[in-house]
């Protein structure tokens, strides 16, 4: 009748993934095979949503290290459930900065995490005779 919808021929799945995305994470994964040290940028303000799910697996074995950004601008309350839950995470340090600062404590853990992952990375390659 009138008030029906009108049905439309099924023509199979849909692709909704663009080719843009599919692209860049090729890109990505190639790139990540000359890197010795990997930084995860997130977003404190939602910072689930800016994970990407399978960057755990495309970076291996490499050290890691996770920076929540916009920390001054995320709810204290979120920020609070972020670190509690990243506490429990042991593959990467995480920190959780705020950039206007720029020198503040987190930001000198970055620093040291990084300089801590290349002396492990440095280290290997020397036992390796690289």
């Amino acid at each position: 009748g009138p008030d029906e919808p009108e049905e439309r021929p099924s023509t199979g799945a849909i692709n909704w993934y663009p080719g843009h995305i599919a692209k860049a994470e090729r890109q990505l994964r190639e790139y990540l095979t000359r890197v010795d040290v990997v930084v995860e940028a997130r977003d404190a303000r939602i910072g689930a949503t800016t994970a990407h799910p399978s960057l755990e697996e495309w970076v291996g074995a490499r050290p890691r290290v996770i920076v929540f950004t916009f920390a001054d601008l995320a709810p204290p309350a979120a920020l609070s459930e972020w670190k509690s839950a990243m506490k429990g995470d042991a593959s990467a340090p995480t920190f959780f900065v705020d950039a206007k600062k720029g020198n503040d404590k987190e930001l000198r853990g970055v620093r040291a995490a990084l300089n801590a992952c290349g002396r492990a990375v440095n280290e290997k390659r020397r036992a390796k005779g690289i």
